[in-house]
């Protein structure tokens, strides 16, 4: 992290979900992006040259439960 043109994210689904969603998040904490993901993977890209240079945060949410968001910092 920084991020150029595209954002590899790492995640790791909890045991009772099979299928969740990252969600790009931007320093107000407006919903920005939204990607399904499911347990056959354990990462996801993303194209950022459509966002303008900043501080931005992720969040793995699946069911009920919302990991802890993370910031993705894009160049």
């Amino acid at each position: 992290n920084p991020a150029q043109s595209f954002a590899t994210i790492p995640y790791e689904l909890p045991v009772s979900d099979k299928s969740g969603k990252i969600v790009l998040l931007n320093a107000e904490g407006q919903i920005l992006r939204t990607v399904q993901v499911d347990y056959n993977s354990e990462s996801v890209t993303i194209e950022t040259t459509q966002y303008p240079r900043g501080i931005y945060f992720y969040q793995l949410r699946a069911g009920n439960w919302k990991s802890q968001a993370r910031k993705l910092v894009i160049n």
